[in-house]
């Protein structure tokens, strides 16, 4: 038995302790982030009072100054409806990176989502392969009487050589 191979059980522990390690501070730098974006949404949108870092600290929207709260709540409205309007009209002014910000402090502030804590697990679809297609049945708009597929041909005839 050589000296590695009395130390491979060590090894492995010590790797599996290094990577637990690493996992918890990369989860808890993404809440400190998490924590820094609900900060700036809502400096953004109107919420300068001293219950702001506490609102943001306790993940609970219930804790900002009332009156506060409301002129947020208005003006992430006002947003809301601004970007969806971009959106409709296919605006080069729409951002939907900030249209998802203001649609989720909108949620947090009703108090239907915690912004903090990690979103859940989209459920996991398979990933589409390449199967059969499926066609349409029918006849499309501009296929007159026939369907929507082309309909089988006579083979072409070619020129022949003389």
């Amino acid at each position: 038995m050589t000296a590695t191979d009395d130390l491979a059980p060590l090894i492995e522990i010590l790797a599996a302790r290094i990577r637990r390690q690493v996992e918890e501070k990369r989860t808890s730098d993404r809440v400190a982030v998490r924590g820094l974006e609900l900060h700036a949404a809502l400096r953004r949108y109107g919420a300068s009072g001293p219950s702001v870092a506490e609102a943001v600290r306790l993940d609970d929207a219930a804790r900002l100054d009332p009156a506060e709260r409301d002129g947020v709540v208005e003006r992430v409205e006002r947003e809301i409806g601004r970007q969806a309007r971009f959106s409709r009209s296919r605006d080069p002014r729409y951002d939907i990176n900030r249209h998802i910000v203001v649609t989720r402090l909108r949620r947090w502030l009703d108090g239907k989502a915690a912004w903090l804590q990690e979103p859940p697990a989209a459920a996991t679809k398979k990933p589409a392969g390449r199967g059969k297609t499926r066609r349409r049945k029918g006849a499309s708009a501009d296929a007159g009487h026939r369907g929507a597929l082309p309909q089988r041909r006579p083979p072409r005839r070619h020129a022949t050589k003389v």
